[in-house]
């Protein structure tokens, strides 16, 4: 025979197969399939009872429900067993002797001693171990759904909260993926345990995504309903355990499992007579599951069923999982209390010792400060007073000329001399008299040392060195705060040690004035010219946030002998002001508003003939 129709007639049969499971009409919650004949057993025997989830219909399954309970109301007696339809909710199974239910339920139910005897096989699925998963389904229109991620925030179609493949599968595999199951939709919508009203929930646009079992799409297509406006989000590569579209990993089968209430005798008679019924139509028959592991990590995931403790904060759930780890905190706890206790013990002995030390120290450096004090004292009376002598001893002889030619020119005038000699006198005075200039200048060039040369000056290089020669030195923990708002370099002409000395001296200052930890504020620019200048200024300026002087005592600040610090004579500033002054620059003080003063030192910039100079 040609192999084509042999093609042809196996296509056929297997749609016969097909059309025929699906021509089974479903059971519904509450129907009774089969209740004892009598109202009086034949004997003292009890009624096995037995209870059947409503499975989504359409399912390939289905027909193996029938040949199960003829079975067994073979084996118990028509009159001594009893068989109905349930949700499949545990809440609602009571005390039966048997459960037909998903391997979901009997992972439920294990905590209560409920015992696998055996699990569906079919031609679809023909290893029990992966044969239930789950599949996300949208429509074809939703071009904005590809993938699972684009389910966040959506509206989902379940058939209920509890279902096996409608809804718990579907949820661990959000888990797995890394997602809060119980926030990843904005929504669920349930169907009652309806898994076909899924499709119409979404068709009306009540829903964005709906989850159903594997299989299902394809099973309903067979029966010759029209799905092609749905599509599958997520689908695993083909599984050869399953020859359906899946979403998700695979599961159990159906199982049968029997309660504590089903002697040991009996569960082996129903496991036997389960294992021995002929295969059916589609190969369905029942088999043994190897591992449920999977069904009990998954209820762990979702922190359901007899996992449901994992949710609500126990003393018993903190014992079982952190137990180990509160021990060791407590006695983490007494060790370190143990250490303080000592280590309070040994600081407090050390801190005692320091205290004494310190004390001393304090009063070793009174003492030294007491005598440093009066030394200053003399070194300033002694300064002053060498540099009077000086001045006074150099400038006897041009002065006593002066008075000398002074006292000459007054009789010269009284006896009406000539002005040729009155002209000689006044020349001689004027000499006298730069003589005088010069010893004062010899003096103050005596006092501030042998002078350096004179160069073009970088102002902003200048200052930002020796801002980090004050930060350095470590003379206040304030911190100094320096703007440059200059586009180009600030050239000056001077003697660099002597602007370095000021610059240093009005930061040192503005450090001292300042309560702790409040900046210094430098900033460098060009200033407009002066009122006799045609040409601009190198403008330094540095504000401190001191406390408020009086008008008094702002008055005095640039007075020479007025510091009280020990470390200086008071001649600070009126060094600053001298040398700024022999710079044709001017110095300046402005009290602020609130509190501070802000120093202002202004030179004249290099010419631009000379800025190539040096």
């Amino acid at each position: 025979m040609n192999p084509k129709y042999l093609i042809k007639i196996a296509v056929l049969a297997c749609f016969g197969l097909w059309s025929a499971a699906y021509a089974y009409e479903p059971p519904k919650i509450g129907d009774v399939l089969h209740a004892p004949e009598s109202s009086q057993a034949d004997d003292d025997r009890r009624v096995v009872t037995m209870l059947i989830t409503q499975f989504a219909y359409p399912n390939i399954n289905y027909p193996i429900l029938e040949s199960t309970v003829e079975t067994l109301k073979k084996l118990f007696g028509p009159n001594h067993f009893k068989v109905s339809v349930y949700s499949g909710e545990t809440s609602d199974i009571g005390k039966p002797d048997l459960v037909l239910s998903s391997a979901g339920t009997y992972a439920r139910m294990k905590m209560n001693g409920a015992r696998d005897l055996a699990s569906v096989v079919s031609s679809l699925a023909p290893d029990p171990n992966r044969a239930e998963g789950s599949v996300f389904i949208a429509l074809k229109s939703r071009t904005d759904l590809r993938d699972i991620p684009d389910l966040k925030n959506k509206i989902a179609a379940m058939t209920g909260p509890n279902a096996f493949s409608g809804s718990n599968i579907a949820l661990g595999e959000l888990h797995k993926r890394g997602y809060n199951p119980d926030r990843f939709f904005s929504r669920h919508v349930t169907s009652d345990y309806d898994m076909q009203s899924i499709l119409e929930i979404l068709r009306e646009r009540k829903a964005d995504v709906g989850v159903v079992r594997t299989c299902f799409l394809e099973e309903l297509q067979n029966m010759g309903r029209d799905v092609s406006d749905f599509k599958v989000i997520g689908q695993r590569a083909s599984d050869r355990h399953l020859k359906c579209a899946t979403s998700t990993d695979l599961y159990p089968n159906w199982t049968i499992f029997a309660t504590p209430n089903l002697s040991s005798e009996d569960a082996r008679k129903v496991e036997l007579a389960l294992l021995s019924m002929p295969p059916g139509q589609n190969n369905l028959h029942w088999g043994i599951v190897s591992d449920f592991a999977s069904t009990d990590q998954l209820y762990k995931d979702l922190r359901l069923g007899h996992y449901k403790y994992l949710r609500e904060w126990t003393w018993e759930r903190i014992k079982r999982e952190y137990g180990t780890y509160i021990l060791i905190f407590i006695l983490s706890v007494i060790a370190l209390l143990i250490h303080s206790v000592r280590t309070t013990y040994l600081v407090d002995k050390r801190t005692n010792q320091l205290r004494t030390a310190l004390q001393r120290q304090k009063e070793t450096l009174q003492k030294a400060q007491k005598a440093q004090l009066k030394i200053q004292t003399l070194q300033k009376a002694g300064a002053v007073g060498q540099i009077s002598s000086i001045v006074a001893h150099e400038l006897r002889q041009p002065l006593a000329t002066i008075m000398n030619y002074s006292h000459g020119l007054q009789r010269l005038l009284e006896q009406n001399a000539s002005s040729d000699v009155i002209s000689d006198v006044i020349s001689k005075v004027q000499g006298q008299a730069e003589k005088a200039e010069r010893i004062v200048s010899k003096v103050r060039a005596y006092a501030k040392g042998s002078g350096q040369k004179r160069k073009i000056l970088n102002l902003g290089k200048l200052v930002t060195q020796s801002v980090s020669l004050i930060q350095e030195s470590g003379i206040s923990k304030n911190p100094i705060l320096l703007n440059c708002s200059a586009k180009h370099e600030i050239l000056i002409y001077g003697d660099p040690v002597e602007i370095e000395l000021c610059v240093v001296n009005l930061i040192k200052n503005a450090l001292e004035a300042s309560p702790p930890q409040s900046p210094v504020r430098v900033s460098i620019n060009i200033a407009a010219p002066e009122q006799n200048s045609l040409e601009p200024y190198a403008e330094f300026i540095v504000r401190d946030e001191g406390a408020k002087l009086t008008q008094e005592e702002f008055a005095k600040i640039t007075e020479p002998l007025q510091s009280k610090k020990i470390e200086g004579l008071g001649l600070g500033l009126a060094i600053v002001q001298l040398i700024i002054s022999n710079h044709k620059g001017s110095l300046m003080f402005k009290q602020l508003p609130e509190k501070g003063i802000e120093a202002i030192m202004r030179l004249p910039l290099v010419a631009k003939e000379s800025q190539n100079v040096a």
